[in-house]
C-alpha cells in the first residue's frame, strides 16, 4: 500500500499481524498532507492486484472501509470534473455519486448509486444499485437495492462502460418489469 507519497507499506497478504500493523501505520499516514491511495495491492505473478483480505478475516472490514473511501473520493473528484464538463457541453446527464455507509452495529461498510428511471446517468461501480422509480399512477415512489454483480447479469445490455477510471457505467434506459422480477426485487 502506498498511502502517501512518503510512505510504502509492505506486508504477507496472510500476514495477520503485520496486515494490522499496514493497517494502522495506513490509517495514519492518510490523515498526512497528499494522500494518494488506501488500496491494498497484491502481486500476482507480474501484476499488482487489488486486494481485500477475506471476508472471513478479522481485518477484511477495516480495509474494505479504507478502500471504500478512498475510492469515494476519487469518484467525488471525478463527478465535479464530469458536472462540469457537462454543463459546459450543455449535455443533460446524472452524474451519480458514489454512496459509503457503514453498518453501526457490524462495522461492515458497503458502497451504493442510485440509478433513476428515465435519467440517462453515469454511474460509478458500487457493490449496490439502488433503482429508483418515481411515483406511478396509484402508486408512491420505489426504491428497492440490487447487487451490482446481479443488476449486470440481467441488464447489463443497458449499462454500458465509459472508459474512465474510476469505470462509470453509461445508462440511458432502465430495467424492464421481468428484469427488476429477475432481480429479485418483486420477491
Amino acid at each position: 500500500m502506498v498511502p502517501n507519497r512518503d510512505t510504502l507499506l509492505v506486508t504477507g497478504s496472510e500476514d495477520e499481524a503485520g496486515l494490522e500493523e499496514v493497517l494502522r501505520l495506513a490509517e495514519a499516514a492518510l490523515e498526512a498532507p497528499r494522500p494518494l491511495s488506501s488500496l491494498l495491492l497484491r502481486l500476482q505473478g507480474n501484476e499488482w492486484l487489488p486486494h481485500l483480505p477475506a471476508r472471513d478475516q478479522s481485518l477484511h472490514d477495516r480495509f474494505k472501509l479504507l478502500w471504500l473511501r478512498s475510492l469515494g473520493e476519487d469518484y467525488n473528484e471525478q463527478k465535479a470534473a464530469l458536472d462540469r464538463l457537462h454543463k459546459k457541453r450543455d449535455e443533460d446527464i446524472f452524474v451519480a455519486s458514489f454512496t459509503v455507509v457503514r453498518h453501526k452495529d457490524t462495522g461492515r461498510a458497503h458502497s451504493y448509486c442510485v440509478w433513476s428511471e428515465g435519467v440517462d446517468s453515469l454511474l460509478p461501480r458500487a457493490d449496490l444499485v439502488m433503482l429508483y422509480r418515481p411515483e406511478r399512477a396509484g402508486e408512491g415512489p420505489t426504491t428497492v437495492p440490487a447487487d451490482w454483480e446481479r443488476a449486470c447479469r440481467v441488464a447489463g445490455e443497458l449499462m454500458k462502460p465509459a472508459g474512465l477510471y474510476p469505470e462509470r457505467y453509461r445508462v440511458m434506459g432502465f430495467p424492464s418489469e421481468e428484469q427488476l422480477r429477475a432481480m429479485g426485487l418483486d420477491e
